[in-house]
């Protein structure tokens, strides 16, 4: 069997299982919100999520990567960059899908894996994880400079309060 042909055949499964250990990231209690509430304005970040991974799997799926990737990776990125997550948790989520993958030909097929076409795909997910990180910090960056501008912002508020304060008392 051709990976190509099963990666198309399994594709709903596929995203599943990887938006599942996406998922596996944040605590239990949000996990089961994110996974469960298929509304998008009650539960934009699973929303967010899982429309992402299916773009992104769709993007990997193409022969080559296009400036879409880039886009889908910016979405999901901006909300894993104001989370609790260390670089590596944030943007390494692609490679989970390697597992997957993995896991499944390992089920689902009977005899010899493509593994010269796994190699090419896993390089795929390869190049699409360093894209990931490289996001990250741009937007990780850009929330820096938001809250660095908010503090800037701020310092001069807090002088002119404790000036007001400070006359006050005369």
């Amino acid at each position: 069997m051709k990976l190509e042909t099963f990666l198309f055949s399994q594709q709903a499964d596929i995203l599943d299982r990887w938006f599942n250990l996406v998922l596996a990231d944040y605590p239990s209690e949000t996990a089961n919100f994110f996974g469960s509430e298929k509304d998008p304005f009650a539960n934009p970040v699973g929303f967010e999520l899982r429309k992402g991974l299916r773009g992104l799997l769709e993007e990997l799926l193409q022969p080559k990567a296009s400036e879409k990737t880039t886009n889908i990776l910016e979405q999901i990125l901006k909300i894993r960059a104001v989370q609790d997550f260390s670089p590596s948790r944030a943007a390494g989520f692609p490679l989970y899908l390697k597992q997957v993958i993995r896991e499944m030909l390992a089920e689902k097929t009977q005899g010899e894996l493509p593994w010269q076409e796994l190699t090419v795909f896993e390089s795929k997910i390869d190049a699409l994880t360093l894209l990931a990180f490289d996001v990250y910090t741009s937007k990780r960056e850009q929330l820096y400079l938001i809250r660095i501008k908010e503090l800037k912002e701020s310092i001069p508020r807090v002088y002119r309060d404790a000036a007001v304060r400070h006359c006050s008392r005369i």
